[in-house]
């Protein structure tokens, strides 16, 4: 990301929070204002992550259109599984309710040197007990690579 970019998300998120804090005699008092307006607090929070998430956007596709960009590189399939502390949606209250699976398979869009647009398919369902509530979704998956060496 872009250091003036994140500044400007830096700033954006200072400055609201500092007007939350000139506007209220306490947090609690601020927390019962947005409790009671919460299209208030709607508003706020889309501000918070709206606007700078459009300014990444467009950040990034100016970016995008003069980075090396490839499409259609591969396709790919996937498994997993995925654990949680209680009974998980996905699955009838009993023995491992805890455990979901994911299947699916899913397609490259375009790449560039770190970011990659994905159209994928994916199956939830209980991994090893009676299924609950499994779905089929499709959806697209945006990856940021992180550099580590």
């Amino acid at each position: 990301m872009d250091e003036s970019l994140l500044g400007f998300i830096v700033i954006t998120f200072a400055l609201l929070t500092l007007v939350v804090f000139v506007s209220f005699k306490s947090p609690r008092d601020a927390k019962k204002y947005f409790q009671k307006n919460r299209g208030v607090a709607k508003g706020v929070v889309i501000v918070i992550i709206l606007i700078p998430l459009i300014a990444w956007l467009i950040d990034f596709a100016v970016k995008s259109a003069k980075a090396e960009t490839t499409y259609f590189n591969n396709a790919y399939v996937y498994t997993g599984l995925d654990f949680g502390k209680k009974t998980l949606p996905n699955c009838h209250q009993g023995e491992r309710d805890n455990i979901t699976s994911n299947v699916g398979f899913g397609l490259n869009l375009l790449e560039n040197k770190r970011t990659t647009v994905n159209a994928k398919y994916t199956h939830h369902s209980c991994a090893f007990y009676h299924d609950r509530l499994s779905y089929d979704a499709i959806g697209i998956e945006v990856k940021y690579k992180i550099p580590l060496k």
